[in-house]
């Protein structure tokens, strides 16, 4: 009988033994993959992060050239316009000059 009580204890303390080292084991593997999900989490953060960034960076670039552009079509307009305003004031000029000598010479 004594034999039989020393079995079943063996027993016990082998299933005691496999229980705690398969409690270890999910413990380890709970942890890595704790670790790998959070590299996981801050790899796809960290690119997400880059995707806006460039996004922002191409709307940017995006923005400088249409601005550029507008600003380029303002300066030509306003060197019509100055062309124009010298042309208009040639002529006010010329026509002033011409009353004013109308003037002198008048019979």
């Amino acid at each position: 009988m004594d034999e039989v009580v020393t079995r079943l204890l063996e027993a016990e303390r082998a299933a005691r033994k496999l229980v705690d080292d398969a409690y270890n084991e999910a413990k380890r593997m709970e942890a890595e993959a704790k670790a790998k999900a959070d590299d996981l989490s801050k790899k796809v953060y960290e690119e997400v992060i880059e995707g806006a960034r460039k996004l922002a960076a191409d709307e940017v670039k995006r923005i400088e050239e249409e601005t550029l552009e507008e600003v380029k079509k303002v300066e030509e307009d306003l060197k019509k316009e100055l062309e124009n305003l010298k042309r208009t004031a040639l002529k006010n000029f010329e026509s002033a000059v011409k009353l004013v000598l109308d003037e002198v010479f008048k019979p």
